[in-house]
């Protein structure tokens, strides 16, 4: 869980990644938020991301674009497009298995 400034709540945490593909090579990468003051989530929403190209090479590229977060944290985004590396490891050594077009979850975690 990490916990933004520069959200106006002190429990607000981001939760997770959402990528968005606005075009092949065009996607945004940005936080997912949930509103957890106590023990029951009372909201998640979804806030601005910062936009990524991918070169012929397959590497990516930040790219300035006129819809990304203004928040001025670089430490946040750089954070989330870390995670993002670290997932994609993970899916390349067969660590984290697709449960659907929108879902996957690491082979470690077990349902109960």
């Amino acid at each position: 869980m990490i916990n933004v400034l520069e959200l106006q709540a002190a429990y607000e945490y981001e939760k997770g990644m959402v990528i968005t593909k606005h075009s092949e090579n065009l996607v945004e990468i940005g936080p997912l938020i949930v509103s957890h003051p106590g023990q029951t989530v009372e909201g998640i929403g979804v806030t601005l991301g910062w936009f990524y190209s991918r070169n012929r090479e397959g590497d990516w590229s930040k790219i300035e674009h006129e819809e990304q977060c203004t928040c001025n944290n670089n430490l946040r985004h750089q954070l989330h497009f870390s995670v993002l590396e670290r997932v994609e490891e993970e899916l390349t050594k067969g660590q984290i298995i697709r449960i659907s077009d929108l879902e996957y979850r690491h082979n470690d975690l077990r349902l109960v």
